[in-house]
């Protein structure tokens, strides 16, 4: 949890879709699932046009993470 005694829990209810969801920071930022491929694409296109004007490490990089190892190698 990134923001202890502000957020109580990590997981969320949310009452449309009737299911509870991760965030690691607030719960107005549920996690994306970076499982996804098409999420990567997008993450990989964002951080891609934010490159192309001079940014060198854009906030948030370090909560994104590979959950399979296979990717490591």
């Amino acid at each position: 949890m990134v923001f202890p005694g502000v957020q109580k829990t990590t997981w969320t209810y949310d009452d449309k879709a009737k299911v509870y969801y991760f965030h690691r920071f607030y719960d107005h930022q549920p996690e994306l699932n970076t499982s996804n491929p098409e999420v990567q694409a997008e993450i990989l296109k964002i951080m891609g046009f934010w490159i192309q004007l001079g940014l060198r490490l854009p906030d948030g990089c370090g909560s994104l993470h590979h959950r399979d190892e296979r990717r490591r190698r």
